[in-house]
């Protein structure tokens, strides 16, 4: 008899996540399509959670998930990451309304084990498999198998092209908190490798690899001349009860106030000493940050083309008339105001066009003031030049549109 991995049944993807010191942790196996299930429940004290659906008289006759944990009856809550994640991706039994994921799960008592004060909890639950998911998704769209950190950054690399190849001009990248911290190849894959358990990283172990990450992939920008924009400043998801209730990106989003200007210029320092900088839009969401990306594109403007580094439009909160003019106004008393790109959007919506107006409106009325106030010299011929390059020339030129 011939003995096979459970992952290498089509459609079963496995996640692991574990705390050593506390002695406990949970495995995940998700079924995305949904696959038949049975259980044998013995003992007089069980700790399980919708084991009683696989009795085969039921309605539901498929589960998307089986959650194995320690943490005695507290580790059942894992399995509510599950459902939610599953939840997210439309994933469960159609009841008409939406979808509701079949998850069972089953914990052993482990709390003499360890720390009885830890437990596989939802927390756990949702970022690990996560994590899994997405590795084991590159690997597959990338065609290249992923067991460090180098082929993870193949892979990467890969999908860049991908998108290259298609027409991809500029990258977008969030910078949430201020991270910088080399570390040599041996580190990176430990720190990697470890990711890849499911186990916690420390602190500075995400920040080494962000920074590794970073650095690969702005690499890989320059070398196909793509625009790296960074958005930095959002605090996101602040209201616990409602992430749980409804998940990421409702609304619970704010404005950060960190302070990013040694990180930043470390991080465009390490690609700049090879000459690798790709030309860059800094965006900032708090206004406090306006003169630190004003002064930070100095630092690393050069001859290769005019404004390489770039100062970007109000963002989110700050794309509104009183943010677009202060950060208007810091570029122009910091910089160079006329090779600035303009106001670049996602374009998720019709309304998004509408707000390039907007953004037009408002620059004009603030030149037009600058005119009257005397600190802009009244030349028509200038004036149409500068309007003419911010709203459509710099970017068409920055980018390299073809049109």
């Amino acid at each position: 008899m011939k003995e096979i991995k459970i992952t290498d049944i089509e459609g079963i993807r496995v996640g692991n996540a574990q705390d050593t010191e506390a002695g406990t942790g949970c495995t995940v196996i998700i079924c995305e399509k949904g696959g038949c299930a049975g259980v044998d429940v013995r003992g007089g004290g069980p700790a399980s959670h919708e084991t009683e659906l696989l009795n085969p008289i039921n309605t539901v006759d498929r589960v998307h998930g089986i959650v194995l944990s320690g943490g005695s009856a507290f580790g059942l809550e894992a399995t509510s990451g599950v459902m939610q994640y599953l939840e997210e991706r439309g994933i469960g039994f159609d009841v008409g309304i939406g979808v509701v994921p079949i998850v069972c799960g089953a914990s052993l008592f482990d709390l003499t084990v360890g720390s009885s004060k830890v437990r596989p909890d939802k927390a756990m639950g949702i970022e690990k498999t996560g994590y899994v998911e997405y590795v084991g998704k590159l690997a597959e769209v990338s065609g290249i198998a992923i067991n460090s950190f180098k082929t993870f950054v193949e892979a990467l690399k890969e999908r860049v092209k991908f998108f290259v190849e298609r027409g991809c001009l500029v990258t977008d990248l969030s910078l949430e908190e201020p991270f910088f911290k080399i570390v040599n190849e041996e580190e990176i894959e430990r720190i990697f490798q470890k990711a890849l358990t499911g186990a916690e990283l420390t602190a500075e172990e995400r920040e080494a690899y962000k920074t590794m990450l970073f650095v690969e992939l702005g690499r890989e920008y320059k070398k196909y001349d793509l625009g790296m924009q960074i958005h930095m400043g959002a605090l996101r998801n602040n209201n616990s009860r409602m992430f749980d209730k409804l998940g990421a990106d409702i609304g619970m989003d704010s404005i950060a106030d960190n302070n990013y200007a040694k990180s930043l210029s470390s991080l465009l320092n390490e690609l700049e000493k090879t000459g690798e900088l790709p030309k860059t839009i800094l965006y900032c969401l708090n206004p406090k940050d306006n003169e630190v990306l004003g002064t930070m594109i100095g630092n690393f403007q050069c001859g290769e083309m005019p404004g390489k580094m770039q100062f970007g439009s109000g963002w989110w909160f700050l794309d509104q008339k009183d943010g677009m003019i202060k950060q208007m106004i810091a570029l122009a008393n910091l910089g160079l105001l006329r090779r600035f790109v303009g106001m670049l959007t996602d374009s998720r919506s019709f309304i998004s066009y509408t707000r390039h107006e907007y953004f037009r409106r408002i620059m004009c009325n603030l030149i037009g003031t600058w005119v009257e106030e005397g600190e802009v010299p009244f030349d028509e011929e200038i004036l149409k030049a500068m309007v003419q390059e911010i709203c459509y020339l710099n970017a068409k030129n920055y980018f390299k549109l073809k049109i």
